[in-house]
């Protein structure tokens, strides 16, 4: 008899917990998303950070150097027509490092903002969301090729655009030609 009388508050007591731990999930999730939003690094298995900063947000220059090295690593891609002739697909000519890159090109790089630039496809809100685009880089710099004759083909102010993930991986967008 007295267990029943304890019932309808201990029913009571289990509805506020549940409905305390419903609202403490939901504003853990809520900034999570924002965090990962603002493009706040959550590198848990260390992939992309080789230092102590596992869990902080990147700075613009170290979203823009990321963004250099991939785009030098891969080089700029073109195919063009010499003439009336065939189409040709040049070798491009990567430059040394970073700091040549930046010693040609001084001008090169700045960071826009993920509203301003909507024609990047890779870039929305459900990319921001999970981390997969914290910047987009825009790379404008004079791209050098080499020819199938071994001349070299110089294209100055030749802009693509590189989307960092929150963590430091880059993709490289189309170029805007």
């Amino acid at each position: 008899m007295r267990i029943r009388s304890y019932l309808p508050s201990l029913r009571k007591m289990l509805r506020h917990i549940a409905v305390l731990t419903i609202g403490i999930l939901s504003t853990a999730a809520l900034c999570v998303i924002l965090l990962n939003y603002s493009g706040f690094c959550w590198d848990l298995d260390r992939r992309w950070t080789r230092d102590a900063k596992r869990f902080r947000w990147q700075s613009d220059a170290e979203q823009i150097r990321r963004a250099v090295n991939a785009a030098n690593r891969r080089g700029p891609t073109i195919q063009y027509r010499e003439g009336w002739g065939k189409m040709t697909d040049p070798k491009p000519i990567p430059y040394r490092d970073y700091e040549d890159f930046v010693t040609h090109n001084p001008d090169c790089c700045k960071t826009i903002g993920r509203s301003k630039q909507a024609s990047i496809p890779p870039v929305n809100l459900w990319t921001s969301i999970l981390g997969l685009s914290a910047g987009i880089i825009e790379l404008r710099y004079t791209a050098r090729f080499r020819r199938e004759d071994g001349s070299i083909l110089e294209i100055p102010n030749f802009t693509e655009y590189a989307v960092v993930s929150n963590c430091g991986s880059v993709n490289i967008a189309w170029p805007e030609y």
